[in-house]
């Protein structure tokens, strides 16, 4: 992705532990300038009342503030990649959420004028139940959970512009490999 720059985002979305911010982080790097925004860090700057498993508040106790929550995160993000881009940086915004999924039309609404590339990232239930387990996840239901969340994302593969899958253990999926197709194939939004 050599000489990407400004108006360039790479959207990033799959199940929680696929392996989004380690692909997002490698695919970053093999692009000119570039910069990585995770929205699970944008999300969790909220310490006083943060609505998350990791914050102590599951978000079924508080659905509207967990919305409320992850919208903030998103508004964050979304005006960080516009600042990237006004100095001449390519973005990688991972962690985005199912509204923002390429069919929902978010992407066209916050980012007009920019080369957009979808990327979905996956793993198989069993890598994802591993990983869910490692991180100290309540292990009541984990495969039940991997395979809806899984197979959600694996319905719509139609509509990113790649599908990464990281179930080979290797935590750092082939993004030198990723990156000259997303330059390929992305495709500008117009407002």
């Amino acid at each position: 992705m050599t000489g990407e720059s400004n108006g360039r985002v790479v959207l990033i979305f799959g199940p929680n532990c696929a392996g989004k911010s380690t692909f997002g982080r490698d695919l970053a790097e093999q692009m000119t300038r570039s910069a990585l925004i995770e929205v699970d860090d944008l999300h969790h700057m909220v310490v006083g009342g943060l609505v998350a498993w990791s914050g102590g508040i599951m978000p079924s106790e508080r659905p509207d503030e967990y919305k409320r929550q992850c919208h903030l995160a998103l508004t964050q993000a979304v005006g960080l990649v516009h600042s990237f881009a006004d100095a001449g940086f390519a973005s990688v915004l991972t962690s985005l959420d199912e509204d923002c999924l390429p069919a929902s039309g978010w992407a066209r609404s916050n980012f007009p004028g920019f080369r957009v590339s979808n990327v979905v990232v996956l793993c198989d239930e069993r890598t994802l139940v591993h990983r869910w387990k490692e991180r100290g996840w309540p292990e009541n239901q984990l495969l039940e959970a991997a395979l809806d969340h899984l197979g959600r994302y694996r319905s719509m593969t139609s509509q990113f512009d790649c599908v990464v899958d990281t179930s080979g253990g290797d935590a750092h999926p082939p993004a030198a490999s990723v990156a000259p197709r997303l330059s390929e194939s992305s495709r500008e939004i117009v407002g």
